[in-house]
């Protein structure tokens, strides 16, 4: 009896949590693979960057349309990142986090621009090599020193493409590729896990395209283009 009544109490309290990871591992799902404004022709299509890893384990294409011409979204892109002008968090985050971590709301004109081959700061031990820097189109490598990789290759790369789609808005589209782990127990492992681990990711991206519409829109009024530049998209 006593063990049986353990047993009971145990399972109150895992049931919840299983509840709930079942729930994340579906919301995630929904994610996992793309969100926002990505159609089923976007993810056929080559972009620049693929051939940073050029058999992808994981894919993650995330897209927005921001209400501003590809013109004015570029320089924003040219100063995002850690220690630089930060991920553009929207001001309710930044509000509720303390102004940490910087996050800019304007253009800096003496921050200089990511030079091909430049290491930036990235979250967690690795860094982004800057691979390829042309006009609304920048691509990312990321190296981890304390994980190498046997081929030379990048744990991922890491694109940020600004599409015109007319004189008053553009789409920013992300995509993120990601290389095979090199062990098999590895890869294994974190299979099931991907969609769990979409969800932060998928949350990550949805606070900079929602930051980077607030400072679009604010530097238009700034410039005093009026309120139709304010629409929703």
């Amino acid at each position: 009896m006593i063990a049986r009544a353990a047993f009971a109490r145990t399972g109150r309290r895992i049931a919840p949590a299983g509840v709930a990871a079942v729930l994340l591992w579906c919301a995630g799902s929904r994610v996992a693979r793309r969100s926002g404004d990505v159609g089923d022709a976007d993810l056929a299509r080559t972009l620049p960057g693929d051939s940073v890893v050029q058999v992808p384990w994981h894919v993650v294409d995330r897209a927005a349309v921001l209400p501003a011409p590809a013109a004015e979204v570029w320089p924003w892109l040219l100063q995002v990142g850690k220690g630089r002008g930060g991920w553009y968090a929207p001001r309710w985050l930044q509000t509720l986090l303390g102004g940490h971590p910087r996050s800019l709301r304007t253009i800096d004109p003496q921050m200089p621009p990511p030079r091909l081959g430049a290491m930036l700061a990235d979250w967690g031990p690795g860094s982004l090599e800057v691979l390829q820097v042309e006009e609304n189109q920048l691509v990312y490598g990321s190296v981890i020193p304390d994980r190498p990789r046997s081929d030379g290759g990048y744990h991922f790369s890491w694109l940020f493409l600004v599409e015109p789609l007319d004189d008053r808005t553009s789409r920013l589209y992300t995509r993120l590729r990601f290389a095979e782990p090199q062990r098999r127990a590895v890869r294994t492992a974190l299979r099931p896990l991907v969609p769990i681990a979409a969800l932060p990711d998928y949350i990550t991206f949805e606070w900079l395209f929602a930051g980077l519409r607030e400072r679009v829109r604010e530097a238009a009024a700034t410039r005093g283009l009026g309120p139709d530049m304010d629409r929703e998209t």
